[in-house]
């Protein structure tokens, strides 16, 4: 994300729940027991967000790719 669209979610934001629901749009997560494909959607999205401390975890990655990326160029 550029510093811009940083900025703008910044500001659009209250939680790290609502980072995550902004920035997650899928992903590649297998259950642990039966090591099937769980499908995204937004309610495993909300189940996910349900566990302490996932929301904070996913908006401190996000935000250490944004400024590793940021780094990096």
């Amino acid at each position: 994300a550029s510093i811009e669209e940083q900025r703008d979610l910044r500001a659009k934001v209250t939680s790290n729940e609502d980072l995550v629901r902004e920035q997650m749009v899928g992903w590649e997560l297998r259950d642990s027991e039966t090591k099937e494909l769980v499908p995204f959607s937004a309610e495993a999205l909300e189940e996910l967000l349900s566990i302490s401390p996932t929301p904070m975890a996913a908006a401190v990655a996000f935000w250490e790719g944004c400024n590793g990326a940021r780094a990096k160029n």
